[in-house]
């Protein structure tokens, strides 16, 4: 590196400083310094990309997944490898979280912070696995509203990068929900995906963690076996239940469809529980009785303002609730119906095929 002074200094000179710069890696380009005659060269060249080895995988812990104190950012700690290749101390590795938007595929990238674990992971395969921890910071106040899976990358030296839906099957580590620029923050672990997270940003007053009380972790389910529009009614005929709780004349059954709106706010229409004409306790192999698990309804549909409305079923037996979202596997679709001026449509979107109600 040359140095020239102006001409008016007495002692105007120019002068070599000998530099010893060490080269710097990232994930797909590597950055070499040299010094020629007192000149510093600086090469860079892109990385070629190796084909990981056949059956690798990722491997991952989750230690941590909570809020930072009373602020609006989520930590997540853990660690997570790609099987069959060394991840050793000197490793160049990064790790990262990513968002992605159910609806739009929108990828959002949370750069992680990666070092060493304490210890070696020894699973025999004649791998090191050591720098494999990583912690995320993810500040939920600047995630647009949506609907996201979690999904964990790993990029170690020149391989392809590997990545996992972020999942865990241990341990119980879901953030308390909490409201943030009048939207609801809400964690999820989803049991139908293996107990992969999702995070849903929506404005939507309902109150999951107080009214819903449940045995078991795993998601109710919902059958919608027709649904029809007309005249502005909407006739629906379907089946809710929660598992590990009996449905029976006796356990005082209740289903109830909640129509929350754009800004959050809720409508409740009950429905009409009764006896189902088919076995579900032998269809469905259950030890329990879910013959009373089928539900019917014909809503007025013109109480309901304009606007667009996600549908969620609150379905209740024998002292248990649980409020989840009302989706349309099937894809029973009914195209748009004209009543009195106004258009009714229910449509099916690519969140969990959850069924939403548009009026206009």
């Amino acid at each position: 590196m040359y140095s020239d002074y102006s001409s008016l200094i007495e002692y105007s000179d120019s002068r070599s400083l000998s530099l010893s710069v060490q080269d710097i890696e990232t994930n797909d380009k590597l950055f070499i310094f040299n010094v020629e005659e007192d000149m510093t060269w600086l090469t860079v060249e892109t990385k070629k990309i190796l084909e990981l080895p056949e059956g690798a995988n990722i491997a991952q812990l989750l230690e941590n997944f909570d809020y930072i104190h009373d602020s609006d950012v989520v930590s997540i700690k853990g660690m997570a490898y790609i099987t069959g290749i060394d991840a050793t101390q000197d490793t160049y590795i990064e790790h990262a979280i990513q968002l992605i938007n159910m609806q739009t595929k929108e990828v959002v990238e949370i750069p992680a912070t990666t070092t060493n674990c304490d210890f070696e992971i020894n699973l025999g395969d004649g791998f090191t696995y050591q720098r494999i921890s990583y912690q995320a910071d993810l500040d939920v106040s600047l995630i647009s509203s949506g609907c996201y899976t979690l999904k964990i990358v790993v990029r170690n030296g020149n391989y392809e990068e590997k990545s996992a839906y972020l999942m865990d099957q241990i341990n119980s580590f879901i953030p308390k929900i909490r409201d943030v620029n009048d939207y609801q923050i809400r964690f999820i672990k989803n049991s139908s995906s293996c107990y992969r997270y999702e995070l849903y940003v929506e404005r939507n007053k309902i109150d999951f963690d107080g009214l819903i009380s449940k045995p078991t972790k795993r998601n109710s389910n919902f059958g919608l076996e027709s649904s029809i529009l007309d005249n502005g009614i909407l006739s629906m005929v379907g089946i809710a239940w929660m598992y590990n709780v009996n449905f029976t004349s006796d356990t005082n059954v209740s289903h109830q469809l909640l129509f929350v709106d754009e800004k959050g706010n809720i409508i409740e229409k009950n429905a009409e529980t009764h006896a189902c004409e088919y076995n579900y306790n032998q269809l469905l192999n259950t030890i329990f009785d879910w013959s009373n698990i089928c539900f019917s309804t014909n809503i007025d549909l013109s109480e309901l303002e304009k606007g667009i409305y996600t549908i969620y079923m609150n379905v209740s037996s024998d002292g248990f609730r649980d409020i989840y979202e009302v989706n349309n596997m099937y894809k029973i679709q009914i195209k748009e119906v004209e009543y009195e001026g106004r258009v009714y449509s229910l449509s099916t979107t690519n969140v969990r095929d959850r069924l939403v109600l548009t009026i206009k």
